[in-house]
């Protein structure tokens, strides 16, 4: 229903007005101003309300007044209003209804949805009151009409495969809209009860109110009012709708100051002229669903098409590589994968049948996922055609982590390597290969990004568990991602990061990784022959057991290394020391910074700081919260040896007890050099006695 209808409505209603006549009166108690708090429990929703209504003119002569009426409305949803209004009431005599009070108002209203929508609207009413029947009309107009919302969406958010593809439930988008409409009521005094209380009237009434992308919202009203007093008021209201169904509330209100409302059995229908007007609680509003979510499609966010999926399962028949079809070897889905694709491997029977060829990730954008972790919506790489997303961290699973993962070996080479970039292996166990278990090897001259491994088992393989590595000019790898990783009983070190040879690693973030019982290093960063090397983070590390270091930052051959931070490490129980930083022949270190790392029982030392040769440079050393105990030889060693440079260390808050040797040793040696020039070493030494 068009506004312009709603105003016709009150032009006719106010058509009878030339008709009426005023009705002089003898001159009565003025009105007076007043404030009521109602409440008004009910079925669906509770509410209170207060009102302040003042007389701004009045003339008692003729029975009229001009009012202001002040309104603030709160319920237990968090909808709050707030309404400000005037209105103009006379008292009147017409041959055809008699003696009445005729009158108008208008409103501006303002609204605080539960969903935290503010909508603002103009209301505009009539009204006609006798000593028996009552008629009112009111039409609401909002200034502004609907509001966008997200949520999340009621079927669920979980996500599965189906065919090559994957189906997710997205958030959905909410319109909620306010409503513009109209509503009339006829209202009639009920005589047997004037005995009991001041006066008590019964209304029934309807509305319409028209949404545009939301629901219209028809209904009915009744109600019935009492004024036990002139201060109290009880009463109920129903109202029926399709929409948002029927509610029911009680109400009771109370006015102050006492006696500054008419009393109707005293004053008659002069009384009836500062009762509050009748109109909505509420601006009214609905809600329509513009975006359902359901079974959308999941895309590539690279390439903007549908996300492509392989599935691979050792159990089953030759297949299609779909979900309900797979694969029963990698090398299968090797053959089809292109740009972009995930092969899925399935757990199957957990050994390495059809996967013990070993497998190479050569196009951009791949992803390798095994069923070992648990396969999540990632905004990075993947969205859907409808815009929306997937919320929360339950809502966000493909596919859950099953037990073990499946296996993947190579008896001829390394069991998953990678030649491509923005890649991403997750969820597998590579096990026993006669080389690497995962080798990402660029020696391109050109640079990757985004190479992420995580989640996932290297065990048991000849040469590294794990291997990053650039070689050659201008061959660089930007944003390594290695967590959350398990790399035990490697012949050679667990994980290497290592640039070389005129090549650039930048960025390289490897946390919550336990590295054991490997032959070499739990842990190698390393650069060397005019590399460079930066923004390097190891976080929440445990390397035991290990052939030599549990840890090992070295720079060799002229290569540079930049802003290595190593925090929250038990690098303890080694065949050598617990943890090297080493800068060798014209290496430079710059900018290492150490926190909390534990280093105990190690057969050499603890931790060992050291630059040797051809004027190799470790620069600006931060060290805080060291604990280094029964360690062999030193707790911790600060080493500069045969043209080697120290420069600016600083060490703080350090434990070092029964250690063989020292618990620290500072030495230079061999035309090296120790410059402590902003901590002087008296300073440095008497900080290593704080406790931890």
């Amino acid at each position: 229903m068009e506004f312009r209808l709603y105003i016709i409505t009150l032009l006719l209603f106010a058509f009878v007005s030339p008709v009426l006549a005023q009705t002089p009166i003898p001159s009565l108690k003025p009105l007076d101003g007043r404030v009521e708090v109602s409440m008004r429990p009910g079925t669906e929703r509770s509410i209170v309300l207060t009102e302040f209504w003042v007389p701004i003119a009045q003339n008692q002569a003729d029975g009229s007044v001009i009012y202001g009426d002040l309104r603030l409305m709160g319920d237990d949803q968090n909808n709050r209003e707030f309404n400000v209004g005037a209105g103009y009431r006379e008292m009147v005599n017409t041959a055809l209804l008699g003696d009445g009070i005729i009158g108008g108002h208008v409103w501006y209203d303002r609204r605080l949805t539960e969903r935290g929508s503010e909508f603002n609207q103009i209301t505009a009413g009539m009204e006609w009151f006798s000593d028996v029947w009552d008629a009112k009309i009111n039409a609401y107009y909002p200034l502004n009409d609907s509001k966008t919302h997200t949520q999340t969406n009621p079927n669920g958010q979980g996500a599965g495969f189906v065919g090559n593809q994957i189906i997710v439930n997205t958030d959905q988008t909410i319109i909620e809209e306010a409503l513009p409409g109209l509503d009339l009521e006829l209202g009639w005094k009920v005589p047997f009860l004037d005995g009991f209380t001041d006066s008590t009237r019964v209304y029934g009434g309807v509305y319409h109110f028209e949404g545009d992308k939301a629901e219209n919202v028809t209904g009915w009203r009744t109600r019935i009012s009492s004024d036990i007093t002139q201060n109290i008021l009880l009463g109920a209201r129903f109202q029926s709708e399709d929409v948002r169904g029927s509610q029911g509330f009680l109400e009771a209100t109370i006015r102050f100051p006492f006696g500054n409302k008419q009393s109707y059995k005293k004053q008659g229908l002069y009384a009836r002229l500062d009762e509050s007007p009748e109109r909505d609680i509420d601006i009214v509003s609905n809600e329509a669903v513009t975006e359902d979510g359901i079974n959308e499609v999941l895309l590539n966010a690279t390439s903007g098409a549908i996300q492509n999926v392989i599935h691979v399962d050792n159990t089953n028949g030759v297949g299609t590589g779909t979900a309900e079809d797979p694969f029963n070897t990698l090398a299968a889905a090797e053959a089809v994968a292109g740009p972009n694709d995930i092969i899925y491997v399935h757990r199957g029977d957990g050994l390495t049948t059809g996967q013990n060829a070993g497998l190479t990730i050569d196009d951009e954008g791949q992803m390798l996922i095994g069923s070992g972790s648990s396969l999540r919506f990632d905004g990075s790489r993947f969205s859907v055609g409808n815009g929306s997303t997937i919320s929360g961290s339950a809502a966000e699973l493909i596919a859950a982590n099953s037990l073990g993962g499946p296996s993947i070996t190579n008896p001829g080479g390394d069991a998953i390597r990678i030649s491509a970039d923005n890649v991403l292996i997750s969820g597998i166990i590579a096990d026993g290969a006669s080389q690497r278990g995962i080798f990402a090897f660029n020696n391109t001259n050109t640079t990757w990004n985004n190479i992420s491994v995580q989640n996932l088992i290297a065990i048991n393989n000849t040469f590294e568990g794990v291997r990053f590595e650039t070689n050659g000019t201008n061959s660089e790898i930007s944003n390594i991602v290695a967590r959350d990783i398990l790399v035990d009983n490697n012949s050679r070190t667990g994980l290497l990061v290592f640039a070389n040879n005129r090549s650039v690693i930048s960025g390289a973030n490897v946390s919550n990784i336990t590295a054991t019982n490997n032959g070499e290093n739990g842990i190698w960063i390393y650069s060397r022959f005019l590399t460079d090397m930066s923004n390097v983070t190891v976080n929440n590390l445990t390397s035991n057991n290990n052939g030599l270091h549990g840890l090992s930052v070295f720079v060799n051959d002229t290569g540079t290394m930049r802003n290595i931070n190593v925090s929250n490490a038990n690098v303890s129980d080694n065949s050598t020391n617990g943890m090297i930083a080493f800068a060798r022949n014209a290496g430079i270190l710059e900018d290492l910074n150490l926190s909390k790392i534990t280093s105990n029982n190690n057969i050499n030392n603890g931790i060992l700081i050291e630059s040797r040769l051809n004027n190799s440079s470790l620069n600006r050393l931060t060290a805080t919260h060291l604990v280094a105990n029964n360690n062999q030889d030193d707790g911790v060693l600060i080493f500069s040896n045969t043209d080697g440079n120290l420069d600016n260390i600083k060490i703080s808050n350090m434990e070092t007890k029964d250690n063989t040797l020292n618990g620290i040793r500072v030495s230079a040696n061999n035309n090296s050099s120790f410059d402590q020039t902003r901590e002087p070493l008296k300073k440095t030494l008497k900080e290593f006695l704080l406790p931890v």
